[in-house]
């Protein structure tokens, strides 16, 4: 499913932007109630993060630069939630958007001694626009390692079926907001 929309590339990131910065606002307006463990635990703050990345393959370049966020949207349960990863991958002169939805897990079920509870897989997929206004479909899988209650770390691989397919890892530091 192809289509053109060269006109609104760069309202494509003005968009995302503020769809970031907006939803943060709406999640750190809402006190959303996690049970961990028997105890009450309110929690938003942290949870979102803006940063700089680094996108290794993919059809172009081997390397190139990315601005990668991500925005909590809500919890689906205990262990479970809703996010948006908006990112902008600079690469020879061009931008490509990309706005996946995804379903991280904030809970893991396994001993991982003092990694428990900073480790967060997700998976999802969304829309990947590329600078010629082509947009598609991508898949993407990762996961977020929270380093400090200020920074965190994420790795994601992505499938784009931009043209041809594409596969792509992406890693980042985010500061958490």
């Amino acid at each position: 499913m192809k289509f053109t929309i060269n006109p609104l590339l760069s309202v494509g990131l003005a968009v995302s932007a503020l769809l970031a910065t907006s939803l943060s606002a709406f999640a750190g307006e809402q006190k959303l109630a996690q049970t961990f463990n028997g105890n009450q635990k309110t929690s938003t703050k942290g949870e979102n993060y803006i940063g700089l990345g680094t996108v290794i393959g993919g059809d172009s370049d081997f390397i190139d630069a990315a601005i990668i966020s991500k925005v909590k949207l809500l919890n689906l349960g205990r262990s479970k939630s809703l996010s948006i990863r908006p990112s902008a991958v600079f690469s020879n002169g061009d931008l490509d958007l990309r706005i996946p939805a995804t379903i991280d897990i904030t809970k893991v079920d396994r001993d991982l001694g003092e990694l428990n509870g900073r480790i967060k897989p997700y998976a999802g997929g969304g829309i990947a626009i590329n600078s010629g206004g082509d947009a598609d479909l991508m898949l993407t899988g990762g996961m977020d390692l929270k380093l400090t209650p200020k920074l965190t770390a994420t790795t994601a691989a992505n499938v784009l079926f931009l043209g041809d397919t594409e596969f792509d890892l992406t890693v980042g530091l985010g500061y958490n907001f």
